[in-house]
């Protein structure tokens, strides 16, 4: 309900990173890494067409690539899923957003290549060298900037992925700030960690703990200062913080020429004037999918059947939308 690009694909499922705090191996293991074969379905969307669950979207919205496992992990050696997928973005110039902790990967002349031929905005995640022993799996800090350095005049922007922004790192975060602009990332996007399981400075939200944003307010207005003061942007996905971004658009894209986003999400009603309008597919009533796959019991899926996008956003982000608008007020920076 808040995602600018809420399209996703995978070509593994799993990831060879290892990362500890990985948020996907709460719903299966992501020690066994398996490929998969989107080559069809991915060319399918580009050319226009859409399912039960994208049906809403009529227009040529960017892919999020790297939701769940990483495109370009250990296991592309090998199975060279991502490098399929790559050509086809590469061939068609369909935009696309790569999220990546490997981005040296994407130097090997074979991939350079063809991501030179990309519509595509590069996501590398990393924040500061702490983190190497958190993603045993992983290439470096150090490594990952140094290949941001060659990247950067390969694709339309990078940003860095400060995700999961971990409290007690912050004094080593601003420390990179300053590399991280020299060599040459458009922005930072922060997220905190947030965890299954109780720990020290988190509450309870819903099925999560994390950590209150009276706590993460001046982090990130201390780390939002920095990067204005090295030239670059700060974006936030942190839900009620969101609006301290440069732009809502958190995946660092907003002007780029075909990387329109879905603004008809809670944090945009909430915060745009004018409101953002539904589009013609949002407004018909088989394009529920979306919020029926929010809950997981019969009872949801009744309350969303044969109900428009456009009117399940507001029945059931309203209340959000409204807490949005309180947050704001609160936290005004």
């Amino acid at each position: 309900m808040t995602c600018d690009y809420p399209i996703h694909m995978d070509t593994y499922k799993g990831c060879g990173h290892g990362c500890v705090y990985c948020y996907v191996k709460h719903k299966y293991s992501i020690a066994d890494v398996q490929p998969i074969d989107t080559r069809k379905s991915l060319r399918n969307f580009v050319n226009g067409g859409r399912n039960f669950e994208t049906k809403w979207c009529d227009w040529d919205i960017p892919i999020h690539w790297g939701a769940n496992s990483d495109p370009f992990q250990p296991a592309e050696s090998i199975h060279r899923k991502s490098l399929e997928c790559l050509k086809i973005f590469a061939e068609t110039g369909y935009p696309v957003i790569i999220s990546t902790k490997n981005p040296g990967m994407l130097l090997d002349p074979e991939y350079s290549m063809l991501l030179e031929r990309c519509r595509a905005v590069l996501q590398v995640s990393m924040a500061c060298d702490r983190y190497d022993k958190l993603e045993p799996g992983a290439p470096t800090f150090q490594s990952r900037l140094e290949a941001v350095r060659g990247l950067r005049d390969k694709v339309e922007r990078i940003v860095v992925r400060v995700r999961p922004y971990f409290p007690d790192c912050q004094v080593d975060i601003l420390r990179e700030i300053p590399r991280i602009a020299d060599a040459g990332a458009y922005g930072i996007s922060v997220s905190a960690f947030y965890s299954q399981r109780k720990q020290v400075g988190m509450t309870r939200y819903g099925n999560a703990y994390q950590f209150d944003n009276d706590f993460l307010y001046p982090l990130y207005k201390e780390l939002k200062s920095e990067c204005h003061k090295h030239g670059i942007r700060f974006l936030c996905s942190e839900c009620g913080l969101d609006h301290m971004g440069d732009s809502l658009n958190c995946c660092g894209c907003e002007g780029l020429e075909g990387f329109r986003p879905n603004t008809f999400n809670v944090s945009h009603l909430a915060y745009d004037k004018p409101q953002p309008a539904a589009t013609e597919a949002m407004k018909q009533t088989d394009t529920y999918q979306p919020f029926k796959a929010i809950g997981q019991n019969q009872k949801w899926a009744l309350r969303c059947k044969n109900k428009s996008f456009e009117q399940l956003m507001y029945e059931i982000g309203g209340e959000r939308i409204e807490w949005l608008r309180t947050q704001k007020e609160k936290y005004n920076g």
